[in-house]
């Protein structure tokens, strides 16, 4: 049943910097503070932190430009710990992932990238049960390919 309402607050600080004309560095943090204010199917939660949203974000970003059409980025996330429950019982820890995108221009129209995920294979509770079962999330993961633009 859905929740008949929800208050929150927050704010984002985003601040960039453009180092050298080829290198920037971008940094960001979402504070969120999400409570059931109102929930007539289950007074107990009123007052009580939503599910699944961590009150503390933030990333980390370095990107260097090296040619045209050509790119490497360095990005570290990171996320505060967060309930898994409506009863904000069940506490997920919080995490730090670091993550690698490299593209470059063979043509005008085509490039080929890589990314990697996660690449220090850092396990992230994306889930926890009752009874204590833990869902993980990602682990680490890397993808290439080809890019086309027409």
């Amino acid at each position: 049943q859905n929740i008949d309402r929800i208050r929150t607050r927050g704010g984002e600080f985003d601040v960039q910097w453009q180092v050298l004309p080829t290198l920037d560095f971008t940094a960001r943090y979402i504070f969120t503070d999400p409570k059931i204010t109102k929930f007539a199917a289950a007074p107990a939660l009123v007052g009580l932190q939503l599910a699944q949203v961590a009150r503390h974000q933030g990333m980390l970003e370095v990107a260097w430009r090296p040619s045209e059409g050509s790119v490497v980025k360095l990005t570290g996330h990171a996320f505060g710990s967060q309930f898994d429950d409506d009863q904000n019982s069940r506490r997920l820890g919080g995490y730090a992932t670091l993550d690698l995108y490299a593209e470059a221009a063979v043509t005008g129209n085509i490039s080929l990238f890589i990314n990697g995920e996660n690449l220090f294979d850092r396990t992230i509770e994306a889930g926890r049960s009752a009874d204590g079962l833990v869902t993980i999330g990602m682990p680490r993961v890397i993808t290439g390919g080809v890019r086309w633009r027409l």
